[in-house]
């Protein structure tokens, strides 16, 4: 990048020095999103990740950059153009085309933060209707009072919906998330989501795919007055997130060198006292009091502002540390302060 003051270029500045071989070696479709100052490039030999570079300015200076990852599983993206705030792309999944759109700003924190998200207004009646109804309004929610289950019916056919979200309506419970009971998409037009418990006493429900989030600190160092690297040895102890407008998220600390792929595919157990990961997870709740029956002291699920203090107790250069999530709702780390124990080393050739 080159930041040009008094009418002058000055040096240019390379801007991946700090995350080296993360970038991709071939670039596929680029655009660049201006009113978020990013850039956004399709990796040419895995077209289902898009890597994106965002900077913040103070005045003519960068305060902030980063490198960073969309994975959009199972879909080749063809091409993608960024219009009103969004990114948007056609993507191949199997033999079919789609054309799927993505936010670049800020959403409203009410909002599910999930993939392939739908708004379903309910209308409930005696019998699902037979017609797509993409084409056409219809019943979409039935009661089976001899099964005690509700079964929506969605216009899209989707077998890896995993998130239904309770919305307007649904008094104390709104905000809830269902666990799914069975899910059929065989007709090719909708899918049909069934549960347990009579669910059609609401106006709506949010319906979608969740996905993980995964932001990898990188290595930690003790830096001098003129931001230059000291030699010696850090302890990290602990570590203070603070946050701002934010739901659910869980910080991870890794201290014996494992893949991060393994790491990744053991977080979805961490609820598991068998789990190797249990000792090593901080959990942040946003606790809804209103989910309880008969709770007259209604609580959000985002906490406005607050921080959470996770362990460390590892050596900088031995240990990983990730924030992730995997809820629907929104995650913003506004500060990050980790203490520990400093021993100055000295090295030469």
């Amino acid at each position: 990048m080159y930041l040009g003051r008094g009418g002058t270029l000055s040096t240019a500045q390379e801007l991946s020095a700090h995350c080296p071989k993360f970038l991709p070696e071939r670039y596929g479709p680029t655009v660049v999103a201006g009113s978020q100052d990013s850039l956004l490039a399709v990796d040419a030999d895995e077209p289902s990740v898009i890597y994106l570079y965002t900077t913040r300015y103070r005045g003519n200076e960068i305060a902030q950059n980063a490198f960073y990852t969309f994975r959009i599983d199972g879909a080749e993206i063809l091409t993608m153009r960024v219009w009103d705030n969004h990114l948007v792309m056609v993507n191949k999944r199997g033999t079919k085309l789609f054309t799927e759109r993505v936010s670049l700003r800020y959403e409203d924190n009410d909002d599910p933060h999930i993939d392939r998200r739908l708004n379903l207004t309910l209308s409930p009646g005696a019998a699902l209707d037979t017609i797509d109804p993409k084409f056409g309004t219809g019943v979409n929610a039935v009661f089976d009072s001899a099964a005690n289950t509700t079964t929506f019916r969605i216009p899209y056919a989707d077998s890896d919906i995993d998130t239904v979200i309770l919305g307007d309506g649904f008094d104390e419970n709104l905000g809830v998330s269902l666990v799914v009971d069975t899910i059929d998409s065989a007709s090719g037009l909708y899918t049909d989501i069934t549960f347990r418990g009579d669910l059609t006493t609401g106006n709506n429900i949010w319906v979608g795919k969740s996905f993980l989030m995964v932001i990898q600190l990188s290595p930690q160092f003790l830096r001098d007055d003129n931001n230059n690297i000291r030699e010696g040895v850090l302890n990290m102890a602990s570590m203070t997130t603070r946050h701002f407008n934010t739901g659910n998220y869980d910080v991870l600390v890794q201290r014996s060198g494992r893949p991060t792929d393994d790491i990744l595919a053991e977080y979805g157990t961490r609820f598991d006292l068998d789990s190797q990961l249990s000792p090593f997870i901080t959990n942040f709740s946003a606790k809804r009091m209103d989910m309880f029956t008969g709770s007259e002291l209604p609580s959000s699920n985002i906490e406005y502002q607050g921080d959470m203090h996770s362990r460390i107790m590892g050596f900088s250069d031995r240990t990983e540390i990730f924030i992730l999530s995997d809820y629907w709702t929104p995650v913003n780390i506004t500060n990050i302060e980790i203490k520990g124990k400093f021993k100055q080393t000295y090295s030469s050739i």
